[in-house]
């Protein structure tokens, strides 16, 4: 009899454990793509809000879920340069190239391929930068090519290549005649050649497409100044110490008071 009420006892106890293990939810490799995938998209969101310090917990919250998530490593990388800190962007550009499909005819590889070289001219590595953006221009799915354009004029404009960014801020603006960066680099391109009138015609149809930011104030001082209106120069100085205060525009514009003054 006694035995009979241990044998109880003991089924009784196993039942119990596998009751309990089979309430423990099970984490398996589907459910750690899906965690990744929504945290790699919320890691984006917070990065676009300027929440940078969520954003850097998202995405590596999403790698830690999924190390094969190129996306998450794709937004860390644009992250880490905003943060910058060019190292670890560079090494999170290259890990989602190594992960996505090795096809010049992905359209995600093109765009990764696009920030990447953005990103790259930026540290200075122009000849780097041009093999990327060359690989992006052979892409036939690749759709953003007024924004390809627009980034490889930036690039070249940034090497001192004037000519060569004037025809892709061209190449752009036939592809979206809308198009603020383009305007915006070609007023300053006639600008920095002189052409002080056509650069105030190219900035005039900025503003039919956008509003005033530090650098198109910025620019727009500097025309004004050149045609010899200086109480237009002085209203858009105004503004821009006003609205951005804290931009490198706004110290340029203090050195060129500082100047003045002399």
């Amino acid at each position: 009899m006694g035995n009979i009420n241990m044998r109880v006892i003991i089924l009784g106890l196993i039942a119990s454990l596998l009751t309990a293990c089979a309430a423990v939810p099970v984490v398996n490799e589907s459910n750690m793509k899906k965690a990744a995938e929504i945290n790699a998209e919320l890691g984006l969101g917070y990065m676009q809000q300027g929440r940078y310090e969520t954003a850097l917990y998202k995405l590596l919250k999403a790698i830690k879920e999924d190390s094969k998530n190129a996306d998450a490593h794709q937004y860390l990388a644009v992250l880490y340069s905003r943060l910058n800190r060019p190292e670890d962007a560079d090494r999170n550009f290259k890990k989602a190239l190594k992960i996505m499909p090795d096809s010049t005819l992905s359209s995600r590889v093109a765009a990764v391929r696009n920030n990447y070289a953005v990103f790259l001219c930026k540290q200075k590595h122009y000849d780097e930068a041009n093999r990327y953006f060359e690989m992006v221009t052979h892409d036939p799915l690749y759709q953003l090519r007024d924004r390809l354009f627009e980034n490889m004029a930036q690039c070249e404009q940034n090497k001192g290549n004037l000519h060569q960014a004037e025809e892709f801020f061209i190449k752009a603006l036939k592809l979206n005649s809308r198009s603020s960066k383009s305007l915006l680099g070609l007023a300053q391109l006639d600008y920095d050649k002189g052409l002080y009138d056509q650069a105030q015609v190219y900035l005039n149809k900025f503003l039919r497409y956008s509003t005033h930011n530090a650098e198109s104030l910025w620019l727009a001082i500097l025309i004004q100044r050149q045609r010899g209106n200086a109480k237009r120069a002085a209203e858009y100085a105004v503004r821009l110490k006003s609205k951005y205060p804290d931009s490198k525009e706004a110290q340029l514009l203090k050195q060129l008071e500082m100047q003045d003054s002399r």
